[in-house]
């Protein structure tokens, strides 16, 4: 866990992820402060839980204040050439994604799940599978509860299966799950944001994108023989997990080579 007791902490977003992450902070002795484009009507539920916990936020547009921070965190969405946050670099300020900020807080063993299609489907059946074979599993990110909330109450020796976006690792540093699962072994169209990454519908922008993505994830290659990891991996994405295969490889996960 990393210390943030007096940090001040901006977040740009103030939708399911902002908002949990903003509260994180506030629990772990931070002075976040949220920001967001849109108008109150649009994302009254939200602004309503900052409220309730006397955090301090900004809508209908970026004033000067979000670069009056320690740290920045960035939800899902904002584009890495948004000008507030080409604008937070300059200034030095260090800026991470949701899912890197939550993971400092997470006790439980993390499996992040990304790729092209499925994610969904494989997030629900991982935590599924594990919840039927006895292992307290939450489902979070991308699909249902926000990491930076589930976080908060997830414990030591239960699981979070994490649905992730590329999009989300591109502002991770320390973020290392104990299982990664790369979906979509033919790497034919490998991202939710083409924009991003095949800059020139060049072959190689997607194998360099791909190995930068499989690095940060702590993942192999799914063609390297005799690692956990990848076994996990094929298992889980022909759908032919069964319980105790998932109760297998998670309880030897810990030896698995990384």
């Amino acid at each position: 866990m990393k210390e943030i007791k007096e940090k001040k902490i901006s977040i740009i977003g103030a939708v399911k992820s902002g908002t949990a992450a903003a509260v994180l902070a506030a629990k772990n002795g931070a002075f976040p402060f949220v920001s967001d484009m849109r108008e109150e009507d649009s994302i009254r539920e939200w602004i309503d839980i900052l409220k309730q916990n006397s955090i301090d936020y900004e809508i209908g547009g970026h004033t000067d204040r979000i670069f009056d921070c320690n740290l920045m965190i960035v939800s899902p969405g904002v584009p890495n050439d948004a000008e507030i946050l080409v604008k937070a670099g300059k200034l030095g300020i260090e800026i991470i994604s949701e899912i890197e900020f939550a993971s400092w807080f997470c006790k439980a063993s993390i499996i992040a799940i990304t790729g092209t299609n499925g994610k969904t489907t494989t997030t629900s059946l991982t935590e599924f599978a594990l919840n039927t074979a006895g292992k307290k599993a939450y489902a979070a990110g991308n699909i249902g509860i926000a990491f930076s909330e589930v976080v908060q109450t997830a414990d030591k020796g239960e699981f979070i299966a994490l649905e992730v976006s590329s999009f989300q690792l591109d502002r991770i540093k320390t973020f290392k799950p104990e299982i990664s699962v790369m979906l979509n072994k033919t790497f034919i169209t490998p991202f939710d944001r083409e924009d991003i990454y095949l800059l020139s519908n060049n072959l190689d922008n997607v194998v360099d994108a791909i190995d930068a993505i499989t690095k940060r994830m702590g993942l192999y290659k799914l063609t390297k023989p005799d690692v956990h990891l990848k076994q996990f991996a094929v298992l889980i994405e022909q759908s032919a997990l069964s319980l105790t295969d998932a109760i297998k490889y998670l309880d030897n996960m810990k030896n698995a080579t990384r």
